[in-house]
């Protein structure tokens, strides 16, 4: 399962709609003949009987469905890439959530959780085991791809038609580098 926040677009960023996102994608595998676990589609048939649900599950809802529907998985996992983008309470929110769909969990789940460095984020999971990757780790595959690439594109004559000086090539790949910023 994953999700990606960002910033500008509202459903990017919002806790609920991405809890609902991972029920989506845990409900319907590629397996069954119905197209949709037997979970989801009770959860649905309820949701729909209710005046006051307007049409999707709440968050308590969501958690208890995807407690449900990850038990049907050996090896689930989720990835919830750009947490920054989201609003900083929500943050905290969505955290939790992940925090109880591990508690509740029969079975490891996988959890990746990509970010910029952002210390509310980093105090809600630094209990958890995890990896803090800087935009410095990544400096010198940075440099290899960049320096590759612009002799690449020198030897097709896809930069300047191939006529390029040495210390223009070299002044297009300080600033590459410089700007790249670990990306």
């Amino acid at each position: 399962m994953f999700f990606y926040c960002k910033r500008d677009e509202a459903d990017r960023r919002d806790r609920q709609k991405l809890l609902l996102a991972l029920v989506k994608q845990l409900a319907c595998p590629l397996t069954t003949d119905t197209g949709i676990y037997t979970e989801a589609l009770e959860a649905y048939k309820k949701e729909q009987k209710d005046p006051s649900s307007r049409g999707q599950l709440s968050i308590k809802d969501s958690l208890q469905l995807l407690d449900q529907l990850l038990k049907r998985y050996k090896h689930p996992a989720i990835v919830l890439d750009a947490l920054d983008e989201c609003p900083e309470d929500e943050r905290g929110l969505i955290i939790e959530d992940i925090r109880s769909i591990l508690d509740n969990a029969t079975h490891p789940v996988k959890v990746v959780i990509a970010s910029r460095h952002s210390l509310d984020i980093e105090d809600g999971l630094q209990d958890l085991l995890h990896v803090r990757i800087e935009a410095r780790d990544n400096a010198e595959d940075i440099e290899n791809y960049v320096t590759k690439e612009l002799a690449l594109r020198v030897q097709n004559k896809r930069l300047l038609r191939g006529m390029i000086s040495v210390e223009l090539k070299q002044i297009i790949k300080d600033v590459l580098l410089r700007d790249a910023n670990g990306m």
